[in-house]
C-alpha cells in the first residue's frame, strides 16, 4: 500500500538532516543562535555552503545587516541546547545564554562561536536567493576548524561526534555507527 504526502510535507521525506546550529549578530552586536536542518555545502572552489531561512527570523535579519554567519556543528550531546536557541526568543535576547552555551570569539567574523561545538565554519554571505517562503542564503567559507579528536581521514567521526539529525518537529536521530558501501559491480 502507497500513502500520499501531503505536498507542504514532502520535506519529511527527506530526513535525517544534519542540524547545525548558525549564529549571527545584529548591528548593535547582540548575538543570536538558531538550529538548521536545511543546510549543504555547494562548491569546493571557491569553498560555499547555503542554509534555507524565512525572512521573519532574527537569523536572517541578522546576515542581511552585518552580511557574515557561523556554522557551528553540534555534537549529540547538545541537543537540548539546540531546542532552547530553537525557541522564539524576543529580538536582543540572547540564545546562547539561554540554553547555557558558551560563546568565544571567531577567528574571521564577528559572530562568535559556540565553545560546545565539534566544528564551525565562519562565512560571509555572498548571496541571497528569494525561495518560496525562504531564502538560500549562500556563504562563502572564509576559515574552519575541527576539534582533533573528532576528525579522522580527513573526514568528520560522526561516530564519536553523534550529530543531531533533525526528522521533525522534536524527533531527532543521533547515528551511532557508519557503513562501509560495496562498490558496484
Amino acid at each position: 500500500m502507497i500513502e500520499e504526502v501531503k505536498e507542504s510535507n514532502f520535506y519529511r521525506l527527506l530526513v535525517p538532516r544534519l542540524t547545525v546550529l548558525i549564529t549571527t549578530v545584529d548591528k548593535e552586536g547582540r548575538d543570536n543562535a538558531a538550529p538548521f536542518s536545511f543546510v549543504m555545502p555547494v562548491s569546493f572552489k571557491p569553498p560555499l555552503l547555503s542554509f534555507a531561512c524565512i525572512p521573519r527570523w532574527h537569523t536572517y535579519k541578522n546576515v542581511m545587516a552585518t552580511k557574515e554567519f557561523v556554522v557551528n556543528v553540534p555534537a549529540g550531546e547538545m541537543l537540548q541546547a539546540l531546542m532552547v536557541c530553537g525557541k522564539p526568543f524576543p529580538e536582543g535576547v540572547s540564545e546562547i545564554d539561554k540554553a547555557s552555551l558558551t560563546r568565544v570569539y571567531s577567528a574571521k567574523v564577528k559572530p562568535p562561536r559556540i565553545k560546545e561545538a565539534v566544528a564551525w565554519l565562519e562565512c560571509k554571505l555572498i548571496k541571497d536567493i528569494p525561495a518560496g517562503d525562504h531564502h538560500i542564503l549562500i556563504g562563502e567559507v572564509l576559515y574552519s576548524q575541527v576539534r582533533k579528536e573528532f576528525w579522522a581521514d580527513r573526514r568528520l567521526s560522526v561516530e564519536k561526534v553523534l550529530n543531531p539529525l533533525h526528522i521533525s518537529g522534536n524527533l531527532f536521530s543521533i547515528p551511532k555507527e557508519i557503513t562501509l558501501a560495496k562498490e558496484g559491480e
